[in-house]
């Protein structure tokens, strides 16, 4: 267990407190270790680099002022009672890989979880880095449109149907294209963000439709089972976008185009394939 340290996140962050009260529950670190930047003491802020922070948690030791950011941070606390996993992580290629994700994650964080109404902080959004965000948005689409591809593909083959199997991966990109534009026109400013948050919805639908899926699958259950458990996870999608976009003060234009490429999709699909 962590003591006489200080973990810091930032107050307006849900997800930094979501893990910070999952170190406590589990007993890593100590009651009075987490803290936050917005109410930490002066003594100890001055030996933090808060342009660094804004990135990646911070750790300090008050015994010797010690301070470690990001997957450090996290490898100290989660490997304190584990030598040989700590030596483990430490080892490269692994280590690469989870700075990698771990940076892939902070630097998305806002547009992971749903907006703060409350922030504020600088600390709540990290600088913008578009290597990450376009790498962000290109693993949720691509794990969306893989999704897709298996739940609709007992759908489409009772109707008789044979979709080329780029099909979903272009109609989820293309998703991200069209909305990039629209958003270019409503608020250019917050367009990187924008997108971010609706990658994440996207990765929320399809880990929706896993469940029903696989029931279908083990079960046997017809198409239209599947059609409904999809209009649901729909319904589900559209309320946390209106949900996120409200947050943003984008207004509801973005939530009738995203619906509007759903049905431009089905309408592409009715020419072409019925």
């Amino acid at each position: 267990m962590i003591t006489n340290s200080k973990l810091l996140i930032d107050a307006d962050c849900p997800m930094c407190k979501i893990y910070g009260k999952a170190f406590l529950k589990f007993g890593l670190i100590e009651n009075d270790v987490l803290s936050s930047y917005q109410q930490v003491e002066e003594s100890i802020s001055k030996s933090i680099d808060m342009d660094r922070a804004k990135s990646e948690i911070a750790l300090i030791d008050l015994t010797n002022n010690q301070v470690v950011y990001g997957i450090d941070a996290f490898t100290r606390i989660l490997t304190r009672e584990n030598s040989l996993l700590r030596k483990t992580v430490k080892r490269q290629p692994l280590r690469f890989f989870v700075k990698l994700v771990y940076s892939l994650i902070s630097l998305n964080r806002h547009v992971i979880v749903r907006p703060s109404s409350t922030c504020s902080s600088p600390l709540c959004s990290p600088e913008l880095h578009r290597g990450y965000r376009t790498t962000y948005g290109l693993i949720t689409a691509f794990f969306t449109a893989f999704i897709l591809s298996n739940y609709f593909r007992p759908v489409f083959a009772d109707a008789g149907l044979e979709l080329p199997p780029y099909f979903e991966y272009a109609m989820c990109l293309g998703q991200i294209v069209w909305q990039g534009f629209v958003i270019s026109i409503v608020n250019k400013n917050e367009s990187w963000d924008y997108l971010g948050h609706v990658s994440t919805i996207s990765l929320i639908g399809a880990i929706l439709l896993i469940p029903p899926y696989l029931i279908a699958s083990i079960f046997g259950l017809p198409s239209l089972y599947l059609l409904g458990a999809f209009g649901l996870v729909v319904v589900i999608m559209i309320q946390e976008h209106v949900l996120r976009t409200n947050r943003l003060g984008l207004g509801h234009a973005l939530t009738f185009t995203w619906i509007a490429y759903r049905l431009l999709i089905l309408f592409i699909i009715s020419i072409l394939f019925l």
